[in-house]
């Protein structure tokens, strides 16, 4: 008997970017306020800290703003907008069913949240901004 098995080719679709750019990220780039601040100042001048109203925040230091970035290089989805590679990861809520969360920061309306975009050029490597979003579905009921 001859038994055949139909499967999708985009099963597992390539990602635009490789593994290995993950920590090796580059925030020098100066791309804003006609190119006297570098992406590591607006992220940190904009989402960091205080940040400014209305706008979402991370819990944490830059570098470890760098190593959520390096997780979500890996781990999370990648598309591809225009010139740029947009990066998205939630951060897997194990410990939910006990009342544990786990947070990154709060989105624009001062929500905690799970979830980060990540925004480089298309070379995968110059990063543009990054920030934490909305979870797609809420963590807490």
């Amino acid at each position: 008997m001859n038994v055949s098995f139909n499967v999708p080719l985009n099963l597992f679709p390539k990602k635009p970017c490789s593994s290995s750019g993950a920590f090796s990220l580059n925030y020098s780039q100066r791309l804003f306020k006609n190119g006297t601040q570098t992406s590591e100042q607006h992220i940190m001048e904009r989402h960091g800290g205080a940040g400014l109203p209305g706008v979402s925040r991370y819990n944490g230091t830059f570098g470890q703003i760098k190593n959520l970035n390096s997780v979500k290089y890996l781990f999370g989805s990648q598309t591809v907008q225009g010139n740029s590679v947009v990066f998205q990861f939630s951060l897997p809520q194990a410990f939910a069913p006990v009342g544990l969360y786990s947070y990154i920061g709060t989105d624009p309306s001062g929500q905690p949240t799970s979830t980060n975009r990540l925004v480089t050029t298309g070379n995968c490597q110059t990063v543009v901004t990054c920030y934490p979003i909305p979870d797609p579905v809420p963590v807490v009921p």
